[in-house]
């Protein structure tokens, strides 16, 4: 059975863990393949007032999903140990449903104090890059090693390392092989994507990138499944774009609706404590994003926070004017679409974004529950085996 790619379009903070975990509901394993305690996933769970926070775990196993982090991530053993006790109290059986790459490799106390300072790019200064430059220069420690123990150990980690290996050890598994096998016997996996496609290494706005690709490639190279294992990927994009951290954001807001989307949009970004930027979606962006990805859907965010503007702008800076101003929505159109009928001034938003890359809108969001979306096909044909065609309403 296949894999379901879910990766961001832009900067992060588009909504990737809350539709990693509403697709979970019918995958069996939910697996991170890149990043690390930099992004922070916040999903809102049915009966709870606050959301779930997740750095490390994949945002699945609110689900009832397996949660795998995949060799392609980088841990903090005491953050990942906190995250899993807080995780227990609701779920008794997380640790039974928790698989850690034994390839991962491991963020230090030299880590954390090498990157205090910050890179002047927008780190969180967690120590990821610094463990992702030791990974690259080979002389990294993996959750292996934190198993094994020995001279590579700094002292300072050995005794959290005998902690991770007595609470944790034994869901440490060798994640090439764990997902070969569920694949091959028919489970659905859902690869959860951490930071947006503008800050992969390679293909984002250089040098103000995360320190891993953040694009389809690391499905592959961060989990080891193989291309023909992919069955669709799905960016997700807010209805406007949200930006921390150092680089330029085209489409900028500024002053009072600046003020007032980020008030609507709660964008106090939970990696940082930082407020977000926002800006018009930039289309042109989001058209790369597609090309680069390969996308099969796009699946939207934040509608009910645009809800009640008077105009909903589109950027583009390849076109002349670079911002073309829809006609905006009320909150009763946004709480009635439903399976692709949607009012007018949705429609011709969605059916903008359509025409500009070439790509279906299969989802929208309206909140910030697992349950606030609507799907504008048939769910299940995201899981069609590579050789069907997407059918979107």
């Amino acid at each position: 059975m296949p894999v379901l790619a879910v990766l961001g379009a832009h900067w992060g903070d588009e909504g990737k863990g809350k539709i990693a975990a509403a697709l979970s509901r019918d995958a069996h394993v939910c697996a991170r393949f890149q990043g690390g305690p930099n992004a922070a996933h916040s999903v809102l769970a049915p009966g709870r007032t606050e959301p779930w926070v997740l750095r490390m775990v994949p945002s699945g196993i609110l689900s009832g999903a397996v949660g795998v982090v995949g060799g392609g991530c980088v841990i903090e053993p005491r953050m990942l140990l906190n995250e899993v006790a807080t995780l227990r109290a609701a779920f008794p059986d997380v640790t039974d449903r928790l698989r850690v790459s034994l390839r991962a490799h491991v963020i230090t106390a030299d880590h954390r104090e090498a990157d205090s300072a910050g890179s002047g790019v927008g780190s969180t200064r967690m120590g990821v890059g610094q463990a992702y430059r030791d990974k690259a220069a080979r002389t990294g420690l993996r959750v292996r090693d934190l198993l094994t123990g020995g001279d590579r150990l700094p002292a300072d980690l050995r005794p959290v390392a005998e902690e991770f290996a007595d609470l944790i050890g034994h869901c440490c598994v060798d994640e090439v092989a764990y997902l070969r096998d569920r694949l091959d016997h028919g489970a659905r996996v859902v690869a959860e994507g951490a930071q947006g496609s503008r800050l992969d290494l390679d293909h984002g706005d250089y040098p103000y990138v995360t320190s891993s690709n953040t694009t389809v490639g690391a499905v592959l190279t961060g989990l080891g499944v193989g291309p023909r294992d992919i069955a669709s990927v799905l960016l997700v994009t807010p209805a406007y774009v949200t930006k921390v951290g150092g680089g330029e954001l085209p489409s900028r807001l500024y002053g009072e609706l600046n003020a007032e989307l980020q008030e609507r949009g709660e964008e106090l970004d939970r990696a940082t404590d930082l407020m977000r930027d926002t800006g018009w979606l930039d289309i042109g962006w989001l058209r790369s994003a597609c090309r680069l990805n390969q996308a099969d859907g796009i699946v939207m965010t934040k509608f009910d926070v645009l809800a009640g503007f008077p105009a909903i702008g589109l950027y583009d800076q390849d076109r002349a004017p670079a911002v073309r101003m829809l006609p905006g929505w009320s909150a009763e159109d946004v709480a009635a679409a439903s399976g692709g009928a949607e009012a007018p001034p949705i429609a011709a938003y969605l059916a903008e974004v359509e025409r500009h890359c070439a790509t279906p809108v299969v989802a929208a969001g309206r909140g910030a529950g697992l349950d606030d979306w609507w799907w504008r096909g048939d769910e299940e044909d995201l899981w069609r085996s590579p050789d069907q065609a997407l059918v979107v309403n």
